[in-house]
């Protein structure tokens, strides 16, 4: 590229600015220039369409100007935008082809920098100057529109069939856009920019350029079904809803007055039924192609209602508005239109009506516009652009020629009947051919495309790619190589207006609790009259499910929104590992910290440190406050599990440098059962010695009110993730003896204690009702040596629900799941709602008006209609549940719940004793009824796979997977669209027992 391009354009731009005639910002008016994408001439209503309905756009109309006699220079979207931004026919500014970032001729391709836009005559008039939507004249960052005189770039590079993502300026706001939030999204920004603008007092050009409709397109919920045109016409209505939002804000700001809107299309439409009463479609130089509807709106000085019939097109509108805005045009170059401003205000064009147009398909001149008269002019296969295909005249040896005025649907040849015009027109066609070039002609007056890679050729026909010279296309492919190998933009959530603060959260995530581990839920040995409170002051779920049925993956899921499977993650970490979780990925409490909150996670953490794997012995980072918590404290990894101390922030709690942790040294810590691994990282006697196992519970009750106390009237975000009941079970010595089934009850009587001193220090602070309590589990009870005597005991850790812990029937990740916020959430209410904790992402950035892009939440979704809402209206079509094991995962839909493998996928040691009891071993010791299962195996003659109806069997006693073949069939279909691992991961190697046996 040349190096003095940006300088000379800023010259060229500058100089045109001081020979500008001045104007005070007031006497200058807004512009917003709305162009849509493959709308043809009949597409909206006062233009006849029939099937849709455009009031808003109508509205435009009834108080401006409508054109019928409008064309783009271009029929297909890359050409016509360099037309209308830079005043000159594509050909002559050197942008003729459709830019694609997957297509080697054209990748590397874009407007070249020392094209003057209409946006920099704006920036050199005072304006502030913005892009919303398609751009599509080059996707590399030297042809950006921040590149092309915009301040400012909210949109998409190109066609989302070449590129799905979303850009704010340089972040990514989504990877994949989500085609029925699209318009809305577009709207949103537009009414935002003009409610800033308003404040800032300064003029803004908006150039609008919307994707729709072009394909591919979904309306909205909203606006499904509600045209006669199909998903086309849903989407054109929401379209029309958008507009007139985007005039309702300036009605707001009081800026309609003073501000020109101007409403057109980059080309025809891809079917003609749209492009009525013309001939044709985009791709094509018949009038389909071309000619579309244009709409200026501007009060005051277009008077309203009017109708012309005057030729215009594209090229106008950079004279147009530099004459509007006061300025001249730069001396140095050659445009093609000129300033419809005599016209609008209620004079005549200057222009002749018998100055020619050009009808131009990529190199290939195939048309002429002279007055009434119009001529198709021969051409070769060689010479037809690659889109035209088999659409419209594809090879022709004789020219065409119609009266558009007695035959605008260019239906009679009268050429025989005219020889004297087809002379006329065929001799302009030679001297444009010299002037603005041909298929293989370069023209005396075209100026140079944009190239990132000088050295090549311009190629406009991918067909003649293989021209260029082997050290050419191997230099172009290995720039390519370099430029994608970056480091890819991150996405990130774009915040929403503000409005009033959102609530506290307290969420509280315990571990292994049972789906039958509550008096709320059924338990009878055990008492939990606080968590009992919090369902009788809120409402509690009935079909709430962790995404998984292991603890860390759990906790991937709740942080990220996202299926742990999708990463490999099946299984927990332990000491060695490092952070599970991309920094760079979005996670709820970056959520929450973004609209304001402060937040804290105090507890169980068991997602990793470092990059690679923790230092022990030095700062703990990446960890926590990497991933949106302000505060750490609690314990590192899990209670059964080394080391067995407290960390705080990037710290180990007590750690001095000269007593570091030491790698198979014994650690001196308590000893209790079924805490494992005491062996494996020794040494930091003093950082053990803080570490009490009785007095974990009590440690992180502490420190989790000592916070909430810290945060006064600001919102806040507390994580608690509480060790209980996790094994060893260690409640503190009051809670011993207290319930009715050993250990494993006293140890929910601690966890039961804890919830109730949080909450007295909410009433305590005064912002008890102004915060959203939630309390659940990240997986179902495990039947570990202390869950079996709680089972002998009479207690049922999972109530009526088959199997545990780990694995994937409805036990091992079917959990308690209670929300309460007074005044928002009805009080003793019960929901049967499919939820889960994988919809915390989702639910935040709901609660806290923050947008949310698909690849952000693809998983997550909002349940904050359930909460405050209609308790059983469905929110999610299916879920994807996951054992330890992953051939065992599982996808729940409506009632039918489908395992894709024999067995739970979880625990399998055979015998009671055993701490990974479990399968169907432990199902027949616990009594329950399986058709799978017989003396503890699984029966020869079993079905591969299993199905279950939830609805008339929850307890999961009778396997359909041979009664219903076809929801079978749609199950795995389902579960094979999300590309499922081949293998579970590995086993960490520095385990040596637990829960990896």
């Amino acid at each position: 590229m040349n190096p003095f391009a940006l300088l000379r354009k800023w010259l060229v731009a500058t100089f045109a600015g001081c020979l500008a005639v001045s104007a005070s910002h007031a006497d200058q008016p807004n512009i917003i220039f709305l162009l849509t994408d493959d709308l043809g001439y009949s597409d909206i209503s006062c233009y006849g369409a029939q099937k849709v309905s455009t009031p808003h756009i109508d509205q435009l109309a009834e108080n401006g100007i409508k054109f019928t006699d409008f064309h783009s220079a271009a029929s297909i979207c890359s050409p016509s935008r360099a037309a209308f931004l830079t005043g000159a026919y594509p050909q002559r500014a050197g942008l003729y082809m459709g830019i694609n970032p997957i297509r080697d001729a054209h990748w590397f391709l874009g407007l070249h920098p020392d094209e003057i836009t209409i946006a920099e005559q704006c920036q050199q008039q005072g304006y502030a100057t913005y892009h919303v939507g398609k751009w599509h004249l080059g996707t590399e960052p030297e042809f950006m529109p921040r590149k092309q005189g915009f301040d400012h770039t909210y949109g998409m590079h190109c066609n989302y069939s070449h590129s799905p993502v979303l850009y704010d300026d340089d972040d990514v706001v989504f990877k994949k856009t989500p085609l029925d939030q699209l318009t809305a999204l577009y709207t949103d920004r537009v009414t935002e920019i003009i409610s800033e603008s308003a404040k800032s007092k300064k003029p803004f050009f908006l150039y609008y350029a919307h994707n729709y409709p072009h394909t591919p397109y979904k309306a909205s919920a909203k606006f499904a079904g509600s045209s006669k045109d199909g998903v086309r016409g849903d989407m054109m209505q929401e379209m029309d809803w958008g507009i007139g939002e985007m005039m309702r804000a300036l009605d707001d700001a009081g800026m309609t007055d003073n501000t020109i809107v101007i409403f057109t299309s980059d080309n025809g439409p891809n079917k003609n039924e749209h492009a009525r009463p013309f001939k044709g479609t985009k791709y094509v130089t018949h009038e389909g192609g071309h000619r579309v509807p244009f709409i200026v709106h501007w009060p005051n000085s277009v008077k309203a209602g009017g109708v012309s019939a005057a030729n215009i097109h594209a090229m106008d509108l950079f004279p147009t508005l530099s004459e509007v805005i006061g300025a001249e045009l730069p001396t140095d170059r050659v445009y093609d239109g000129e300033s419809l401003l005599p016209l609008l205000t209620g004079g005549a064009l200057t222009r002749s009506p018998d100055e020619p147009f050009f009808y131009y398909n990529c190199e290939n001149l195939q048309a002429i516009r002279k007055g009434d008269w119009k001529i198709h002019l021969p051409r070769s296969p060689q010479q037809i652009p690659f889109w035209q295909g088999g659409k419209g005249i594809t090879t022709l040896d004789e020219p065409l020629l119609y009266d558009l005025k007695a035959d605008p649907g260019e239906s009679k040849n009268v050429a025989d009947e005219h020889p004297e015009i087809v002379t006329e027109l065929t001799k302009l066609a030679e001297q444009t051919r010299e002037q603005l070039g041909e298929y293989g002609q370069r023209g005396d007056a075209q100026r140079a495309t944009g190239s990132i890679y000088p050295e090549s050729p311009v190629i406009s026909h991918s067909r003649d790619w293989k021209q260029v010279p082997a050290e050419i296309a191997a230099g172009l492919e290995t720039e390519r190589a370099r430029r994608r190998s970056a480091p890819a933009k991150q996405e990130k959530a774009t915040p929403l207006p503000k409005g009033k603060p959102g609530p506290n959260i307290v969420l509280i995530f315990a571990d292994d609790l049972g789906y039958g581990d509550l008096g709320c839920y059924g338990a009878t040995k055990i008492q939990t009259p606080n968590i009992d409170q919090l369902a009788t002051e809120g409402r509690k779920f009935t079909d709430a499910h962790s995404a998984s049925a292991v603890c860390t993956p759990s906790r991937y899921a709740l942080m990220t929104g996202e299926y742990p499977f999708r990463r490999n993650l099946s299984r927990p970490v332990f000491l060695k590992t490092g952070l599970v979780i991309d920094t760079e990925k979005l996670t709820a409490p970056d959520v929450l910290k973004g609209a304001g909150y402060a937040t804290a996670c105090i507890g169980k953490w068991h997602l990793g440190f470092g990059e690679k794997a923790p230092d022990w012995n030095g700062a703990l980072k990446p960890g926590p406050l990497e991933l949106g918590f302000d505060y750490y404290y609690g314990v590192p990894v899990v209670n059964s599990h080394p080391p067995f101390v407290y960390v705080e922030n990037y710290r180990v709690v007590g750690h001095v440098p000269e007593d570091p942790f030491v790698f198979g040294k014994k650690a001196n810590t308590r000893e209790f059962f079924e805490k494992m691994g005491l062996d494996q990282i020794g040494g930091a006697d003093a950082a053990h010695a803080l570490y009490d196992d009785e007095m974990v519970g009590t440690r992180l009750t502490e420190k989790s009110i000592d916070w909430i106390k810290q945060q006064g009237k600001n919102p806040f975000f507390l994580y608690l993730s509480t060790t209980n009941i996790h094994h060893p079970f260690t409640p503190h010595p009051r809670f011993k003896g207290t319930s009715q089934c050993g250990p494993y009850g006293d140890y929910i009587h601690e966890l039961d204690w804890m919830v109730g001193e949080v909450m007295k220090t909410l009433e305590e602070q005064g912002v008890a009702d102004n915060t959203l309590v939630i309390f659940t589990s990240d997986n179902g009870g495990m039947f570990n040596v202390g869950g079996q005597n709680a089972w002998d005991d009479g207690h049922r850790l999972n109530g009526e629900l088959l199997g545990f812990k780990f694995g994937a029937w409805e036990g091992g990740h079917r959990i308690p799941f209670i929300a309460r916020w007074p005044g928002k959430i009805e009080a003793n209410t019960t929901s049967k709602t499919l939820v889960s904790n994988i919809d915390m992402l989702a639910t935040f950035g709901a609660l806290t008006g923050t947008r949310l892009n698909q690849s952000q939440s693809a998983d997550s979704v909002n349940i904050l209609p359930a909460l405050t809402g209609n308790p059983d209206k469905p929110l999610r079509d299916h879920i994807v549940l996951a054992p330890s094991k992953l051939g065992n995962i599982s996808i729940r839909k409506g009632k039918w719940m489908y395992i894709a493998a024999q067995g739970s996928g979880g625990f399998t040691a055979a015998k009671r004793g055993a701490h990974a009891f479990g399968g169907p071993a432990a199902i027949s010791y616990a009594g329950y009824e399986n058709s799978d299962i017989e003396n503890g195996k699984v029966k020869a003659d079993a079905p591969p796979a299993q199905l279950y109806d939830l609805e008339t069997d929850l307890k999961q006693t009778t396997n359909l997977y041979q009664e219903h073949p076809e929801v079978v069939a749609e199950m795995k279909a389902l579960l094979k669209g999300y590309g499922l691992p081949r293998v579970a991961a590995k086993r960490n190697p520095s385990t040596k027992g637990g829960e990896e046996k």
